[in-house]
């Protein structure tokens, strides 16, 4: 049944009340009496029992802006929107009504109320817009909101009646310069706009990132400009610490003279660097922060990359207490080396306690290391001078040996023969001599070489080639032993040369034979001679010359290993 009041009754719209499908009521000016149409009483039974009844159907989190919204919206006297959810049942559902002023000659004189209970999806599209964690919104292309969801309104600053009726122009002036040029740049183009803003909510600065897009029908008309805002203010006082601190970090350590790096593990991009850092390479800060990963590994050489690479995975296992070093060669800008020695630490875990920025330190260890390398080289020189200085006492030995041979085995000719002739003597005398004076140039020559200074050739001398072997033969024939020391073919020839020196190669070539010849062996002296040409050949039938020791037979004072023949 519906109440009979009789202030509404006499209404000319009462018949077209009842008439509506859909549910409607007429309420009076104050709001103090309805008329209920059938629809609305089989939708909703519960009005037929009263105000509280009526009351306690609304979800509680609506009633205080729904009464407010209620209340400015009589006293405006305009068409208004509401909704809230109501009790259905046992489940709240989103109702929608829509309140019109009912006028005679102009004057007001009751309200009609009708009710829209929203679909299914536009209900899952409004909580969706309603439940988001960001302020949303959507304008029209007037500049009118005509939708703005709980975010927005928890600011408290305007109602959702004061939203939905009013241009932002009007209902916030400041703010609309601000935003106006993206809104119209997003109308012009329809294209989204991301943008940071610092706007003044309450008594403070708040930091907005906002994303307007375009908001156009299925069949792709622009309608409207939506808006995401998040605050950020929070991030970005984070952020204007963080660079504070890193500014005074960077005041601190400029005056280091050693590099200072903090990275970020999980991107792998540097947070941190001093000064030090850039002027050690050649550049500026700016300049090493604009570089690829791909530029900035090009630095170091690429033999070293492995083991850097190595390093830089085993960083991201570290713990707090424990570290990494190494040494490392980088690359100056003009070119040459740095040498490096680095420690890398964990600055700072992440909120699964793994490691999350790592802190970088390397001196400038260039000098120490071209000492090292300086005083490794002089090491290796007094090596080889103290194996060359072996070498040199053993063939100067030698050397030295072959002439005393040779004169040692003619004075023991006169001593033990006293019946030999005259003629005899003075051959044995003169070949002394001989040897003396080689020994004498011999011994001149060894000092020379001690000293490091060269010694002279006289090749402008006429030598006759050919009565070298026959030297050779009285000088060792006394020394030979149980070898036998044979003359082969050997032909006149003359050259231009010092007899010295020429003599000496024989000497040693022939004692060198007769060494690493066994006894009973054979060395055989020979020469042979052409227009252009000369070949004095010692043959032996010893054990010869390592294949291996080959190339260095004309190294000086070279002497091969000869427990390896």
């Amino acid at each position: 049944m519906m109440p009979k009041t009789t202030a509404l009754a006499g209404i000319p719209v009462v018949g077209v009340l009842h008439a509506l499908d859909e549910p409607a009521w007429l309420m009076s000016l104050n709001g103090q009496e309805c008329l209920y149409n059938q629809k609305l009483i089989d939708t909703f039974p519960v009005v037929l029992e009263g105000r509280e009844a009526k009351a306690a159907c609304l979800h509680p989190q609506d009633i205080s802006s729904l009464t407010a919204e209620f209340q400015q919206g009589l006293a405006a006297k305009q068409k208004f929107s509401l909704r809230y959810r109501y009790k259905v049942v046992e489940d709240y559902r989103w109702i929608e009504t829509t309140l019109t002023p009912v006028q005679v000659e102009g004057e007001p004189i009751a309200w009609l109320g009708k009710i829209r209970i929203p679909d299914p999806t536009a209900l899952l599209h409004e909580a969706l817009v309603q439940s988001a964690p960001v302020r949303m919104s959507v304008f029209d292309q007037a500049y009118y909101l005509k939708l703005v969801n709980a975010r927005v309104l928890e600011s408290g600053r305007h109602t959702l009646a004061e939203y939905q009726g009013s241009s932002y122009s009007e209902l916030e002036p400041e703010l609309f310069e601000q935003v106006k040029p993206y809104l119209d740049q997003v109308l012009q183009t329809g294209e989204t706009v991301n943008v940071e803003l610092q706007v003044p909510l309450s008594d403070e600065e708040i930091w907005w990132q906002i994303t307007y897009f375009p908001v156009k029908t299925s069949d792709g008309q622009l309608i409207g400009v939506g808006g995401i805002s998040q605050n950020i203010t929070r991030t970005r006082r984070d952020m204007q610490a963080l660079e504070d601190h890193l500014g005074f970090l960077q005041k601190v350590t400029d005056g280091i003279h050693a590099t200072i790096s903090l990275t970020d593990l999980k991107t792998g991009k540097s947070i941190f660097r001093n000064q030090f850092s850039a002027d050690l390479m050649g550049y500026t800060l700016s300049e090493i922060d604009a570089m690829t990963p791909e530029e900035g590994w090009s630095h170091f050489l690429l033999e070293d990359h492995p083991h850097l690479q190595e390093t830089a995975a085993r960083i991201r296992t570290l713990g707090l207490d424990e570290t990494v070093e190494q040494e490392y060669r980088l690359k100056h800008r003009n070119g040459h080396l740095i040498w490096l020695w680095g420690k890398n630490t964990i600055f700072a875990l992440d909120e699964q306690g793994l490691p999350h920025i790592s802190m970088g330190t390397a001196v400038d260890i260039t000098e120490r290391k071209k000492a090292e390398l300086q005083l490794q080289e002089s090491q290796r020189q007094l090596q080889l001078l103290s194996e060359a200085q072996k070498r040199f006492v053993s063939e100067a030995s030698h050397e030295i040996k072959t002439p005393l041979m040779g004169i040692q085995g003619h004075l023991e000719l006169l001593l033990r023969y006293q019946d030999i002739t005259e003629e005899e003597k003075q051959e044995i005398l003169q070949d002394c001599h001989k040897e003396t004076l080689r020994l004498g140039r011999l011994v001149t020559d060894l000092l020379g070489l001690a000293r490091g200074s060269n010694v002279s050739l006289t090749l402008e001398a006429e030598v006759r080639l050919n009565h070298l072997p026959l030297d050779i033969l009285r000088t060792f024939e006394s020394s030979k032993g149980n070898h036998h020391l044979v003359l082969g073919e050997v032909q006149d020839c003359m050259v231009l040369g010092d007899p010295d020196r020429l003599k000496q190669l024989l000497v040693i070539l022939t004692a060198n034979a007769l060494k690493y010849t066994p006894d009973g062996g054979t060395i055989t002296l020979s020469l042979t001679c052409t227009d252009s040409w000369a070949e004095m050949r010692v043959a032996d039938t010893g054990i010869g010359i390592h294949e291996a020791d080959l190339e260095k037979v004309f190294d000086r004072f070279y002497r091969s290993d000869h427990s390896q023949l």
